[in-house]
């Protein structure tokens, strides 16, 4: 499942559901992301169990707070999916411990250093 279109997007007393998906795991990351960003969001449906047979309808969603948040919320989750199908790159060295570390990590596993940006590296 990927993000709901805003002409689809279910509107429940001020919420409007921006994305579903039948991992409540996954649901459940990128409602923390969007929460960490500042976008107050509700989980719906997320005490519901998937039965065998799957009804996109019960999957569990995520909803947005404020109406006006709603492009902005879509946004970030269409820019941090996209990212997340970006193959990934060599290990980096991390310059505080010389570990090697793997690309999909921004912060050293060893030593909690966060990871150069490209501009600082040289």
């Amino acid at each position: 499942m990927s993000l709901v279109r805003p002409s689809r997007g279910s509107k429940l007393s001020g919420m409007i559901e921006i994305y579903r998906n039948a991992n409540l795991a996954r649901v459940g990351l990128l409602a923390e992301r969007l929460k960490a960003e500042g976008i107050a969001v509700f989980l719906r449906n997320d005490h519901l169990s998937v039965s065998e047979a799957q009804i996109p309808s019960f999957y569990p969603a995520i909803c947005v707070m404020n109406e006006a948040d709603a492009s902005t919320a879509r946004k970030f989750l269409q820019v941090f999916l996209e990212e997340e199908k970006r193959p990934l790159g060599p290990d980096w060295q991390c310059s505080a411990c010389g570990e090697s570390v793997p690309d999909s990590m921004a912060v050293c596993w060893s030593c909690q250093a966060v990871r150069p940006t490209s501009a600082e590296e040289g």
